[in-house]
């Protein structure tokens, strides 16, 4: 019988040793996560600082471009304004040419 009870143990010990051995291996890749999700908090913090002085340049050039846009739409509304007097004129022009033609 303590042959029997001798092997019983034995059995518990190496169950128990499985079970610590697992979870030893829990914690190292516990500690593994931890670390990288620690890494990756700083990059994510460093690429987060560089979007903000991203977002704040171009701000700044947005405004800088704001009187060059102002600009080319004055210079697009003189255009039409020429094209429609030029084309008014050619009108004109060709209106005169036929009655000058015919009288």
């Amino acid at each position: 019988m303590s042959g029997e009870r001798f092997d019983g143990i034995t059995l518990i010990v190496e169950r128990l040793t499985t079970i610590d051995n697992k979870i030893d291996g829990l914690k190292d890749d516990a500690t593994t996560i931890k670390i990288s999700v620690a890494t990756h908090a700083e990059i994510l913090k460093g690429q987060h600082a560089q979007l903000a002085e991203h977002i704040r340049r171009t701000h700044l050039l947005e405004k800088k471009l704001e009187p060059v846009e102002n600009h080319v739409a004055m210079i697009g509304g003189a255009l039409k304004l020429v094209t429609v007097t030029a084309t008014v004129i050619g009108i004109i022009a060709a209106i005169i040419g036929i009655i000058k033609a015919f009288f």
